[in-house]
């Protein structure tokens, strides 16, 4: 009973898995799969446990592929200890430690699954994507807006998964017809091929839409493979960075501080990449070059499964095993997802003939048993608390960002706060409450009228804000988003909270060590270096933003204006000149420019005082377009806000 109980929740889980998703959290897909993943691993730990202890028999399905994940996923936990910022972050970020622990456990259980099975899954797999393919059809079909991601995940990745399937279908409709043709007398075969055959044509319908949509409306951003191989060398530059890498779910940091200069010249010089061009770059990258040893030798064994002889029907199995290759060989120069990696790791199990490792008879003592039954189940319980935290807290950060966005800042500070209780190890919620209490205290601060709770209540904000900052950046001292954030909050009170221009230049300072070839963070320092009355310093930042960028018409024009500052009008009339080349025709940031340097040739001409130039750059400077002026300020708080001091923390 609890055996065909423990194939009908694989079953369940093996049809549901890529189409599961709820948008009640941030990530509505690669979080909610491996959720699914840990819940349903448990419930098949327990079962399965259950099931062994009443025969009297625990038998143990492990191969060499089960020993390489084990490897990986031990190795991903070191490196999360000891090289990541944040453990926590790697333990309950999707596609990160958590997931490299769960995989292992779901290949040793898929191992010992028989082989009437192991086609039941595969034709489950199949099915799934059918209904993703037909859901990707209709909407394209009908004109119905689903945005950049579906059920599987986002376009490239929907993409890669029913690429994988088409390699398990294709094989199998030939096989099917090929039978029907042969055996005439059975009618079986007849039905199967027709089956097979209708469901190779809906994956190919789908993967022809979802390659439409990646070349029209869903391109995906992706890091360029050159970049990505570069940051991956770089990074195992010392021993500890070979055996651990940077550590899970710190690829970003990996990327600012490794990225080449040559990246400031591709048109994704802006972004910030969370993770590389390939999954197994980021593998290699976050864990270290051992984890792409492992990751190779699980390929050369998969190889080896399609030479491999046994007494049973090796169809089935060579299917898998050629699609599970397909799907290694994809996780290689690809981004990878929870769909596709579960979707690897099962064909990898499929492919394998199932033997058991080793069988534990159990002796005939009640107390032996009960033993083992209830350490699972307090594992278990353990399991589950922890992961109804973590999962609580995401759905109550992600109510906040909803309330956010319609406006009710009080309930969404709450829920923020709601969130933090469940989980105060993730920085971004720390930010996102630090940008919420400075918020709620500029607009309390704007009202006309203030009474005196609203007056107590603003500094307390204003200090909520900064502390929250601060927790942010302790929590991930290498995320440049919390460094970010911190610098932008001592910028906004520079002028109401004693103090905050001397933490603001440092943290702007440690922003440019985080990411040293960023000419942006260089020109936020000169901006602020210009606030404060320090030309020589802000020069010096120019200087040094323009050496990592040139063709950046924001750093050309706002040095322009500093040396009109310092009435150095040659200089300021080169730049200018510089950038009025490098913005687009009849814009405005043309004419902005055009009058700035007609100011400087009539004064030069004329040779006259500079008040009503200047007056005018000022007044241009003012009212600049955004893409011209970077400010490193956020909005400022207005002067009803008490002064208070700062102190270190």
């Amino acid at each position: 009973m609890l055996t065909r109980l423990t194939t009908y929740l694989t079953y369940a889980f093996v049809f549901v898995y890529p189409l599961f998703f709820l948008p009640i959290t941030s990530d509505a897909y690669d979080f909610q799969k491996t959720s699914l993943l840990l819940v349903f691993l448990v419930l098949y730990l327990l079962l399965s446990l259950t099931d062994s202890i009443i025969k009297g028999k625990v038998e143990i399905y492990i191969n060499s592929t089960t020993v390489f994940l084990f490897l990986l996923a031990g190795l991903s936990l070191v490196s999360a200890f000891i090289q990541s910022p944040n453990p926590i972050l790697a333990l309950t970020n999707p596609l990160s430690t958590s997931l490299l622990l769960m995989l292992p456990f779901f290949h040793a259980g898929m191992l010992g699954q028989k082989e009437r099975d192991k086609e039941m899954y595969l034709n489950l797999l199949l099915l799934s994507g059918s209904l993703i393919s037909l859901y990707a059809i209709v909407n394209f079909s009908l004109n119905i807006e689903t945005g950049l991601f579906i059920p599987s995940g986002s376009i490239l990745l929907s993409a890669i998964f029913i690429g994988v399937l088409l390699i398990v279908s294709i094989p199998k409709t030939i096989h099917s017809v090929f039978n029907a043709f042969t055996d005439n007398e059975d009618n079986f075969y007849s039905k199967r091929s027709v089956g097979f055959l209708i469901t190779t044509l809906i994956l190919l319908g789908g993967i022809s839409v979802l390659l439409i949509r990646l070349k029209t409306d869903a391109a995906p951003i992706l890091l360029p493979f050159s970049i990505g191989w570069e940051i991956f060398l770089t990074s195992i530059a010392t021993v500890k960075s070979v055996i651990l890498g940077f550590g899970p779910s710190n690829f970003s940091s990996a990327f600012t501080l490794l990225k080449p200069l040559e990246f400031n010249t591709t048109v994704y010089a802006d972004v910030l990449f969370t993770s590389s061009s390939s999954y197994l770059l980021t593998l290699g990258t976050e864990n270290g070059l051992l984890s792409v040893i492992l990751y190779v030798f699980i390929l050369v064994k998969t190889i080896s499964l399609l030479f491999a002889k046994t007494d049973l029907e090796p169809f089935e199995r060579r299917v898998a095993a050629i699609a599970g290759l397909c799907s290694l060989i994809l996780l290689s120069v690809l981004p990878g997802s929870t769909t596709g990696l579960l979707t690897c790791i099962l064909l990898l199990s499929l492919s394998s003939y199932p033997k058991p490792f080793t069988v534990f008879h159990l002796g005939k003592k009640d107390s032996m048993r009960f033993f083992l039954l209830v350490i699972p189940f307090a594992l278990s319980a353990l399991i589950f608390l922890g992961l109804s935290r973590v999962y609580l807290s995401e759905v109550s950060f992600k109510k906040s960002a909803d309330l956010l966005a319609q406006g009710k800042g009080s309930d969404a500070y709450n829920k923020e706060k709601e969130a933090i209780s469940f989980n105060p190890y993730i920085d971004r919620y720390h930010i996102a409450f630090s940008q919420t209490n400075l918020a709620l205290a500029n607009s309390l601060a704007r009202k006309k009228d203030l009474d005196q709770k609203d007056r107590e209540n603003i500094p307390i904000l204003v200090r909520q804000s900064i502390d929250q900052a601060q927790i942010a950046v302790k929590l991930n001292r290498t995320s440049l988003p919390a460094w970010d954030n911190l610098s932008n909050i001592y910028l906004a009170l520079t002028n109401f909270v004693i103090g905050s221009e001397k933490w603001a230049e440092e943290s702007l300072r440690q922003k440019i060590q985080l990411d040293p070839i960023n000419p942006s963070h260089h020109l936020s320092l000169a901006l602020f270096y210009k606030t404060q009355d320090k030309p020589q310093d802000a020069e010096k930042e120019f200087e040094e933003a323009l050496r990592l960028k040139t063709n950046d018409a924001r750093i050309q024009y706002q040095y322009g204006l500093l040396l009109i500052d310092q009435k150095k009008y040659q200089e300021a009339f080169k730049h200018l000149s510089i950038a009025l080349g490098l913005v687009s025709p009849g814009s405005e940031n043309e004419t902005l420019i055009l009058n700035t340097i007609k100011g400087i040739e009539e004064y030069t001409k004329n040779n006259e005082g500079i008040n009503s130039n200047t007056n005018k750059t000022e007044s241009i400077n003012s009212q600049e377009p955004s893409n011209l002026n970077v400010s490193p300020t956020s909005p400022p708080i207005p002067s009803s806000i008490p002064t208070i001091e700062m102190k270190r923390k």
